[in-house]
């Protein structure tokens, strides 16, 4: 339900691909994904959000990195986020900025919640598309069983709703987000261990650290490839 740009060996590319989705899916008001990855491409440096502005301005875009741990947004997402050269980064985070000091469009670690809170919810139409469709891939790949490491309250919930209703064709072990402002309300109800044994949520994900991929990893030194980055918060 989002555009997938794994694997793509540039940022021309990476964009491309993003337009094609923003074009079949004129309905959306936001365009998220996942997957891109700049150690694939030629110049191994951070996308900015000029590269997405030439395909789609009008509309927020938000593509998550491979990993997880950074964001590229286009400058309408920026906007909307309220991410200005006077924005400051956030303590565990970093809002990637040129050499005049104005935001690139690159968000790291804690710094993607400036936009990710700003992105709304999927209602419960939205999430049993999605529910359906997991099941019926992975069923399609062969596989079984997953873990979900880092789920929200929402989906903590969704996810309680399904497994009591016999909806679940794939079986789940799912962690609670750590990040998730909801996580004592969740922890209050224990563990929970379906009968059938279809869902199993029985631990936290803590994230302790960024990732050397994203540039957010702590670090003693720069890093070797690009000495702008302290390495260190």
């Amino acid at each position: 339900m989002q555009v997938d740009v794994r694997g793509i060996k540039s940022k021309q590319k990476t964009a491309l691909k993003v337009a094609q989705y923003a074009k079949q899916n004129p309905k959306l008001n936001w365009i998220l994904g996942r997957g891109w990855n700049q150690v694939l491409w030629p110049s191994k440096e951070f996308p900015t959000a000029k590269d997405l502005d030439e395909y789609e301005a009008d509309r927020p875009i938000v593509l998550s990195r491979v990993d997880g741990h950074a964001v590229w947004l286009n400058t309408k997402a920026m906007q909307l986020a309220g991410i200005t050269r006077n924005t400051i980064s956030p303590d565990g985070g970093e809002i990637v900025k040129d050499h005049d000091g104005e935001p690139t469009g690159v968000l790291i670690d804690n710094a993607e919640n400036l936009i990710t809170e700003k992105i709304p919810n999927q209602d419960d139409t939205m999430l049993m598309t999605a529910f359906n469709k997991v099941n019926q891939h992975l069923l399609e790949l062969g596989i079984t069983s997953v873990h979900d490491a880092g789920i929200d309250h929402d989906s903590y919930h969704f996810l309680k709703d399904q497994v009591a209703d016999d909806n679940f064709k794939v079986r789940v072990y799912a962690m609670l987000a750590a990040t998730d402002s909801k996580l004592e309300d969740m922890l209050k109800h224990g563990f929970v261990n379906d009968p059938k044994d279809m869902l199993s949520i029985r631990s936290v994900k803590i994230y302790g650290d960024g990732a050397l991929g994203s540039r957010g990893a702590a670090m003693l030194a720069p890093y070797h490839d690009d000495a702008k980055i302290p390495g260190y918060w």
